[in-house]
């Protein structure tokens, strides 16, 4: 069957949910659409008009989805389509998962699903999936020797060399859902050799025991002539230095005793990097011409076949381990009648499959809107694409600049690739109604750097050169680097936001009436990468007297909350042991915990 496919590449700012809006509202009235340059929507005549019931609406968030049927419910009482409005919370308007979860409950029966699955909690789904884990033999090759793959102790997240790994097996089953699970497991196989064959290269011609018998012979060389360690002649008070001569030598032994040098792969290269003379330390030339020798020799790793022969090793372990343990963990929860996210997903494209599923949805579909489509996996892409394939209109919104789910599979080339496929279908919006002219030169300047494909925004706005303030001010910091430069910029900033919140002259168009008026303290905002920089922030406005309001995680774990929980919990219960327990030991009563 065709498609009837309507593809816009909408940038930030492009009134993208306000097209949506119009598309929906003049197909609920019996219009077709077409998107103009200026983002208006010329209306023609469709066969019969959409029924709001009949709506399918995917977004990625809730509150995208509930905004979009917001404001789709306010056009359609304007037009006094008051009967239309009320039917529109049977469309289907939500996330992914939630159409997915809708699609599940409809096709319980045939798919032999429970009738009301409930949802996995976090501590549940790990609970099961390693529990799934250990019923795997193959985690026992890795597992065994977690050294030797390259999982050690993590000093910044404080996660064991098991955890980490855990961690690893964890992150493969994620990703395996997010394309489909394991029905290609053995095509997924030969991708990954294949993808890192590709960025490892041609392995030296030697053998592993031949290139190990050569950086040892270079190591015993340079340890026959200085068999002690040099921190006590050469190294001085120079901490650095000393730490380097004790870690070289204590390297340079454990690769000349035992078989180290056939599988520890970060042994080989720490001799890459053995201390030699420089401007600071001047050592004897000899030793710098043998530590030269041994580096030469371990530089050989980059091209060595036993790293490829692990890495090689260890995808083949992960990917098969995870399939496995993916395997036993859906049938612990089909069992239970338990469902996760990605169940949503991957279980309502498997029943849209099945061709009498798919009739049953095509029959009560109208129509079909995908909004942030740059932020689909491979799976949503199936689930999505098997309503696209049914011939229903289909508007597809999309900008790959703003793909942000990577983390969760997402994969911003599947929309690259329809543009591609589908070119006569791509109606982009080109105008920004969101940012001044001045500043959105600035923008485009910017992102032609970074994209090369990118198309210009053309302003939606007026220049307003009635403000007296520019559209870009830059606060130039010194060429230093580090954090300690952040309590100087954070100061700089809150100076400068507290000069322009007391100058008169300084005004800004409201967003909500577009009348001029004064700067006030609510229109600013400090964006960081980082809680410790914002908190610095914080403090330098709060000293400048200005008042801040400062987003922080952990609002659930703050004590006051977790009190106030308890408490309701208690009131809610007054046989709450656990709740009973708490407020015992904590602002409410007199008892330690012993």
């Amino acid at each position: 069957m065709a498609v009837d496919l309507k593809l816009i590449p909408a940038s930030a700012g492009s009134g993208k949910t306000y097209t949506l809006k119009e598309l929906l509202r003049r197909g609920l009235m019996g219009q077709a659409w077409e998107i103009d340059p200026d983002n208006a929507v010329n209306p023609r005549v469709l066969p019969k008009p959409l029924r709001a019931e009949r709506i399918v609406a995917v977004t990625f968030t809730e509150a995208a989805a509930a905004e979009l049927r917001e404001r789709i419910r306010g056009a359609l009482m304007q037009e006094r389509q008051m009967e239309a409005a009320a039917l529109l919370d049977e469309a289907y308007v939500s996330t992914i998962h939630g159409f997915g979860f809708r699609v599940l409950r409809e096709s319980a029966f045939e798919e032999g699903l429970a009738l009301n699955p409930r949802l996995l909690t976090d501590d549940e789904q790990q609970l099961l999936i390693r529990k799934a884990l250990g019923t795997s033999d193959l985690i026992t090759e890795i597992a065994s020797d977690l050294k030797r793959y390259g999982y050690s102790y993590d000093f910044n997240s404080g996660m064991s060399a098991e955890d980490t790994f855990r961690a690893q097996l964890l992150k493969v089953i994620g990703l395996l859902r997010s394309v489909g699970g394991s029905a290609q497991l053995e095509a997924l196989l030969q991708q990954a050799r294949t993808w890192v064959m590709d960025r490892y290269g041609k392995p030296a011609g030697e053998t592993a025991e031949e290139l190990a018998a050569t950086l040892k012979s270079a190591v015993t060389r340079l340890l026959n002539e200085y068999p002690e360690a040099l921190t006590a002649i050469y190294g001085g008070t120079n901490k650095s230095a000393r730490a380097d001569f004790d870690a070289n030598y204590a390297a340079m032994k454990r690769a000349v005793n035992g078989t180290a040098l056939l599988s520890d792969w970060k042994l080989w290269q720490s001799l890459t990097t053995l201390r030699i003379s420089n401007k600071s330390i001047k050592l004897p030339q000899d030793y710098d011409d043998l530590a030269k020798s041994v580096m030469q020799a371990a530089g050989v790793i980059a091209r060595h076949p036993g790293p490829l022969a692990t890495a090689q090793q260890q995808i083949e372990v992960l990917l098969r381990s995870a399939s496995e343990a993916m395997q036993e963990f859906d049938d612990e929860k089909r069992n239970a009648g338990l469902l996760d996210f990605s169940d949503m997903v991957a279980g309502a494209y498997k029943a849209l499959c099945k061709p009498s599923i798919a009739e049953q949805l095509s029959s009560r579909v109208d129509c079909l809107v995908i909004d942030e489509f740059q932020d689909t996996n491979p799976i949503q892409f199936g689930l999505l694409w098997q309503l696209i394939r049914m011939g229903h209109p289909s508007v597809i919104v999309g900008d790959t600049k703003q793909s942000i789910m990577g983390f969760q599979g997402a994969d911003p080339r599947l929309f690259k690739a329809l543009e591609q496929n589908f070119p006569d279908q791509l109606e982009g919006l080109h105008k920004n109604w969101r940012s001044r002219p001045e500043l959105l030169k600035f923008i485009n300047a910017v992102t032609a750097r970074l994209y090369p494909d990118y198309q210009p925004l053309e302003p939606g706005k007026k220049p307003a050169s009635e403000l007296a303030f520019p559209a870009l001010h830059v606060l130039a910091a010194p060429n230093a680097t580090g954090t300690k430069t952040h309590p100087w910029r954070a100061a700089r900033v809150a100076e400068a936001i507290r000069r322009k919140l007391n100058d008169p002259d300084y005004v800004i168009a409201d967003r909500h009436t577009n009348e001029q008026r004064r700067i006030r303290g609510g229109d600013c905002a400090v964006l960081c990468p980082t809680h410790s920089m914002l908190a610095q922030y914080a403090q330098a406005l709060r000293e400048q007297g200005l008042p801040v309001r400062l987003r922080e995680e952990g609002w659930l774990d703050s004590s006051e909350i977790v009190l106030a929980m308890q408490a309701l919990a208690l009131a809610h219960d007054p046989e709450d042991k656990h709740a009973r327990l708490y407020l015992a030991v904590t602002a409410f009563g007199q008892h330690s915990l012993e």
